[in-house]
């Protein structure tokens, strides 16, 4: 390949000046002038400084300048700083130039002519590691969030609460003093004739207002029921957690015995509450426990819907029933739909099968975690009637 050279300014090549000659491959002419200096940007990221009319425009492409004391540089100069910035150093030059030697004439050797301790390395190592950091980087910083904010993915609460009269008329306020010294609202509602009291622990979503029809269902069907919210919600104070919940649940069963007029004590948790009604039964025993929707773990619920994450490892909120189904020695009724997407039905029936001797299992068809037929439907009550007649 012939190669000439041509006085103009100074250019710019990987970041270091060169001032004087420029090396242009000969060729047919492909491009004007404007088209040249485009080819030269798309290659080295900038266009000449300047450029002298003695350059023949029949040129295909620039290809480096010289040095200032008017030699080709050398290409160890170049190679040096293009590694030390991670580049690959032959990227700038056709193969044929890859490894031209100092002066003009000389013989000019390519990468694959030069031996193997003199050859470039392959690939952009210095780039693929900044990749790797990078993700590195990311994948930390959502771990951190995860743990830092994984309650405000656990507990939704709802601090808008109706007015009683309207949202469960004929019940009456009951104040809830925990024993880490919060006060909790909850509403009562008793039957003329009550069979049993039932203490219903709400899952995480909501308020008591939430929960008032399932209360008016068992108020008809002669029970007597507390609603009430745990810390966080519905207006309380402070902020929902594990051992809170805990506290809360044992405050309103100590309420729920001085107000009501029978002494058999149901249990009623629905999702996450039943994981609470499960803790407190253990601690407190009821008569019997009714469980809706409930799951082996909290971290079996996130594996789940969270199959990426390692929420084992995350969660600091364990809720583990399981733990807690084996010490219980009272009747145990299991109720799950056979179309929960939030808690499957498989998760509700490892429980049941945890469970004690006593335990019953209600599976209701086509309902849905909030369905109304799982909730406080007729379905439901109608399970819970046949559990607490066979072991009452």
């Amino acid at each position: 390949m012939d190669v000439e050279y041509s006085r103009f300014g100074e250019i710019v090549i990987a970041g270091v000046r060169f001032d004087h000659d420029v090396i242009v491959e000969r060729g047919r002419a492909r491009r004007r002038k404007k088209g040249l200096s485009r080819a030269y940007r798309d290659r080295f990221g900038h266009t000449p400084l300047s450029v002298d009319e003695e350059i023949p425009w029949s040129a295909r492409r620039l290809v480096i300048g010289t040095g200032a004391d008017g030699r080709l540089p050398v290409m160890q100069e170049v190679r040096d700083l293009a590694e030390a910035r991670g580049w690959r150093w032959w990227s700038c030059l056709p193969p044929r130039l890859a490894g031209c030697c100092a002066r003009p004439g000389a013989r000019r050797s390519t990468p694959s002519s030069m031996s193997p301790a003199d050859r470039p390395p392959v690939g952009r190592r210095r780039p693929v590691l900044e990749i790797v950091l990078t993700l590195a980087a990311a994948v930390v910083l959502v771990l951190a969030g995860l743990w830092l904010f994984q309650r405000r993915l656990i507990y939704f609460p709802d601090s808008e609460v109706p007015p009683l009269s309207t949202a469960l008329p004929g019940a009456r306020i009951i104040e809830i003093k925990t024993g880490d010294g919060l006060t909790l609202t909850g509403w009562f509602l008793a039957p003329p004739t009550p069979s049993a009291a039932v203490l219903v622990l709400s899952g995480n979503a909501g308020n008591r207002a939430d929960r008032a029809p399932l209360a008016r269902a068992l108020h008809d069907h002669g029970y007597e029921v507390l609603l009430f919210d745990y810390r966080g919600y519905g207006g309380n104070e402070g902020s929902p957690s594990e051992e809170g919940l805990a506290l809360d649940a044992a405050a309103a069963v100590a309420a729920l015995a001085e107000v009501a007029t029978v002494d058999r004590l149901i249990l009623l948790g629905e999702s996450l509450g039943a994981a609470v009604a499960a803790r407190l039964a253990v601690e407190s025993p009821p008569t019997a426990l009714v469980l809706r929707s409930p799951f082996p773990s909290l971290a079996a619920v996130a594996a789940v819907h969270y199959q990426y994450l390692p929420t084992r490892l995350l969660l600091r909120d364990r809720y583990d029933i399981l733990q807690a189904i084996s010490m219980i020695k009272v009747p145990v009724l299991v109720v799950a739909g056979s179309a929960d997407s939030i808690v499957p039905t498989h998760l509700s029936r490892a429980v049941y099968e945890a469970a004690s001797a006593d335990a019953h299992w209600a599976l209701i068809e086509n309902a849905d975690h909030n369905d109304p037929a799982l909730s406080f439907g007729q379905p439901l009550l109608d399970a819970i009637d046949r559990f607490l007649d066979e072991e009452l």
